[in-house]
C-alpha cells in the first residue's frame, strides 16, 4: 500500500467513532477529528466533510459487523429454536 494510501486509511480509522457519533446526532465529522490532522491533509484524499463521513461510518459499520459475526457459527445451535422464536 502506497503511503498516500496508508495516510487515506488512517483518517478514515481514527474518524470512525466521531462519524458514529455524528450519525447518532446528526452531525458530521470534524475535519480533525481523531488525530488532530490539519484540514488540508484531509481535503487531500476526501473531497468534503460529507466524503470522509461516508467512508468513516462505512469503516465503522465493516469492523463492528466483524466484531459481531466473528466466530458465530461456533456458537451451539439447539433443536428447535428456531421454531420457539416464531421462525
Amino acid at each position: 500500500m502506497r503511503k498516500g494510501e496508508q495516510t487515506r486509511q488512517e483518517i478514515i480509522r481514527k474518524s470512525a467513532p466521531s462519524s458514529i457519533r455524528g450519525a447518532m446526532t446528526g452531525g458530521l465529522v470534524r475535519p480533525d477529528a481523531g488525530d488532530g490532522a490539519r484540514k488540508r491533509r484531509i481535503y487531500r484524499h476526501f473531497s468534503n466533510k460529507e466524503a470522509l463521513a461516508a467512508e468513516a461510518f462505512d469503516y465503522a459499520w465493516r469492523e463492528t459487523l466483524d466484531a459481531r459475526i466473528h466466530d458465530l457459527d461456533t456458537i451451539p445451535k439447539r433443536r428447535g429454536q428456531a421454531q420457539a422464536v416464531g421462525c
